[in-house]
């Protein structure tokens, strides 16, 4: 599903014929391919560290543990599609944004850890409930950064906008939380 909504962001004209659309669909698709890749490893690796994901999920039979590589599969669908079709596009500023935008999905799983302690084991454990509420954090996080990529005018406002997105989602999670 993450590779398909990154291939949404790959399938435009570029209005140079289609020798060049089909050149940059290829190219494109195979950064999308790769990119959704990568991110299964950055969850296995850094989201849900000590979890082996393919092993849980197909052997384990751990609902949860999809729940959260799915949301990471889209979060990571979503930058890249706006990254792809977004007016701070190039070869290199993809793969950077692509890097950006694992890291802040590495960021936001640290803080969600942080603030529901023990989140991580009650997903390893199965608890579908918190995978949910982790899935959710993630996938507002790669929709949040995809929006910014895709409207920002500068690079420079990207950090600007993902910096308040950060402190008011952390805010309302506190607050549902603890108040």
């Amino acid at each position: 599903f993450g590779t398909l909504i990154a291939f949404v962001g790959i399938i435009h004209p570029t209005g140079f014929g289609w020798m060049e659309d089909a050149k940059m669909l290829v190219q494109n698709g195979l950064l999308a391919i790769g990119a959704i890749i990568l991110s299964g490893w950055v969850n296995d690796k850094l989201i849900l560290p000590g979890v082996q994901n393919t092993k849980e999920i197909i052997e384990g039979k751990k609902v949860s543990v999809g729940i959260v590589e799915l949301a990471t599969y889209i979060a990571t669908g979503l930058i890249f599609a706006s990254a792809v079709g977004g007016p701070l596009g190039g070869l290199v500023e993809n793969l950077g944004w692509f890097v950006a935008g694992q890291a802040t999905l590495i960021i936001l799983a640290f803080c969600y850890r942080g603030i529901v302690r023990g989140a991580h084991q009650a997903i390893y454990g199965g608890n579908v409930a918190c995978a949910i509420s982790l899935a959710g954090f993630l996938l507002s996080g790669g929709y949040a950064l995809s929006t910014a990529i895709g409207h920002a005018h500068e690079v420079a406002q990207v950090p600007l906008y993902m910096g308040t997105w950060l402190l008011f989602i952390l805010a309302i999670e506190l607050l549902l939380n603890y108040v």
